[in-house]
């Protein structure tokens, strides 16, 4: 059974992954544009021109999609960043010693519990990810 420590571990880490996959798909499509901007008709008459324009402007679009869903998602981790460093600095023998500890575990349950009620960024990107899970494992 997990710990309230174990928990946010886990729930950074997905986060974690998730930001790093919005900051790998950013890359990806920065590089694509760079390739359809080589390929890009240069006579305005072009039959191609509007589609390869079309679809310019939607890969920008994603571009700024991904940095945004990156950067809510660097907020969360940041935000349990901080409540798993309640337990980290908390557990030392002396603060064990003087109850410190349970007062900063009290503490990082707090800053725990406020994320995942309060953020809406958090709920968002929770969503999405079980969203994502369902899809893919629902034949």
């Amino acid at each position: 059974m997990y710990s309230k420590y174990d928990e946010m571990r886990v729930i950074k880490q997905v986060m974690q992954n998730y930001a790093d996959n919005q900051k790998r798909q950013y890359e990806s499509t920065i590089a694509m544009l760079k390739e359809q901007s080589n390929n890009f008709p240069l006579d305005i008459n072009s039959d191609r021109t509007n589609t390869e324009l079309s679809s310019l402007q939607s890969n920008v679009s994603l571009l700024s999609d991904y940095r945004t869903d990156y950067q809510s998602a660097l907020s969360v981790v940041s935000e349990l960043n901080k409540a798993i460093m309640c337990y980290e600095q908390g557990y030392t023998q002396e603060n064990i010693q003087s109850g410190l500890a349970d007062e900063r575990a009290k503490k990082g349950n707090r800053i725990f519990h406020d994320i995942r009620t309060q953020n809406p960024e958090y709920k968002r990107i929770m969503d999405e990810i079980a969203y994502g899970l369902f899809v893919a494992h629902d034949p």
